[in-house]
């Protein structure tokens, strides 16, 4: 965690309790609950309470409601840390760097996770997934899933788009937690040599026979969830596109997004290389 290196902690801080309020770390931490990632705030102080941030590195499986949270509310973390990286530092850099990353990853995803979706929209998709690409190759790495958005993403929404006329929300993987859920349920009441046949047998009653058949069809709602902060849609004066509420600058932009480092990130994204 970025939060943590710029905390310099003692070695006498063996857990969370001991770290000062005024940290980044702290600070970060409280900045996630306020945003209701309770759930990640708590993996992470139990994390540095079992390894004093030594050895095992931070690992955490997003939910989509983790993800959703994070994607509204990502500048609120950044800014809580903000305050104390050196305006002109490699500290300042890194977190302007990340700040964009979100947000073109924010609006990766509300592109590509929409049912319906135009052909403007589709092209728009292309130019944030490579923007997102470009972002982590110059500054950080390339990982399977930054490679997925920036390649596999777009090629394979144009793909849905062109052949049934809708997005990738049509395969959206939400849920799956909760239906792995009642797939176990299933389970315990098949035999275990038909388990899985029957389970296909059920799940295809359930989902397909019944509705052709006009039963369950109250059950199919539309999802009004939006990664995009309700603030930012509506276009409200007191918040920057990104999501930050502060008093904008004359060009309409929060201090980060209206800082020169913005100016030379997209640059460096546009070009291909690292201009900072």
């Amino acid at each position: 965690m970025k939060s943590l290196l710029m905390s310099k902690l003692t070695d006498e801080v063996n857990s969370f309790s001991q770290v000062p309020k005024q940290s980044p770390f702290n600070r970060y931490i409280v900045a996630m609950r306020k945003c209701g990632l309770s759930r990640l705030a708590k993996k992470a102080t139990k994390w540095f309470d079992e390894t004093k941030a030594n050895g095992k590195s931070f690992d955490y499986r997003f939910t989509g409601k983790d993800s959703r949270l994070f994607l509204l509310h990502f500048m609120s973390l950044i800014s809580a840390t903000e305050c104390s990286a050196n305006a002109h530092g490699r500290g300042a850099t890194i977190l302007h760097v990340i700040a964009y990353i979100c947000l073109c990853l924010r609006d990766c995803v509300s592109l590509f996770s929409r049912l319906d979706i135009s052909d403007e929209q589709v092209s728009e998709l292309k130019t944030l997934c490579t923007n997102y690409f470009r972002a982590n190759a110059i500054f950080f790495y390339v990982n399977p899933t930054v490679w997925t958005i920036g390649h596999l993403v777009p090629a394979h929404t144009k793909y849905m788009k062109g052949k049934y006329g809708l997005g990738l929300g049509l395969n959206t993987m939400e849920g799956r937690e909760a239906k792995h859920v009642f797939i176990s349920k299933y389970s315990q009441n098949t035999m275990f040599h038909s388990r899985w046949e029957q389970i296909s047998l059920h799940e295809f009653v359930s989902f397909l026979w019944l509705r052709e058949r006009g039963y369950n069809c109250s059950n199919v709602n539309s999802s009004t969830l939006s990664y995009i902060p309700k603030q930012v849609i509506n276009s409200d004066p007191a918040f920057c596109y990104c999501g930050l509420q502060e008093k904008k600058s004359t060009d309409g932009k929060c201090r980060v997004c209206s800082n020169n480092l913005r100016t030379k990130i997209v640059s460096s994204v546009k070009k291909g290389e690292n201009l900072l």
